[in-house]
């Protein structure tokens, strides 16, 4: 089992895996159109305009644009904190959408651009629904 310290490089407060995984903590000013990200070994810069659905899965989050997808372990809520705000909505606790993405909205569904369904939260997140749903109208 690893143990859970601080490295010389890492900053308190934030787990390992997020600071590896997400590597410009601010955006930087000559990449404001990027999230980016590690995937395995690589370095990405993925275009926001790109990006349709980001999906939390266990330590991991995947991230789908409009031609592939990237995995990086890495909160949802890290990545959340990366996105610019007016652009993408957390709909639920596993899931973001952008809002251009969004081909169809109801009260309990999304319909994506890709043809993909996903339910909407009841609770937690039913503020930031009912604000993207003016936003698209």
């Amino acid at each position: 089992m690893e143990r859970m310290g601080l490295g010389n490089d890492q900053k308190p407060g934030v787990s390992a895996f997020d600071q590896q995984s997400v590597i410009h903590a601010k955006p930087d000013p000559l990449s404001t159109d990027y999230l980016t990200v590690k995937d395995g070994r690589s370095v990405v810069q993925i275009p926001y305009n790109e990006i349709i659905l980001l999906e939390a899965m266990d330590d991991y989050v995947k991230i789908f644009t409009i031609n592939r997808f990237v995995m990086t372990l890495c909160s949802l809520s890290r990545l959340e904190k990366q996105l610019p705000r007016g652009v993408f909505t957390r709909i639920s606790r596993s899931y973001i959408v952008r809002h251009q993405a969004i081909r169809r909205i109801d009260t309990q569904q999304v319909e994506l651009v890709n043809g993909r369904h996903l339910n909407i939260s009841r609770t937690k997140y039913k503020q930031n629904v009912q604000t993207l749903v003016q936003l698209l109208l």
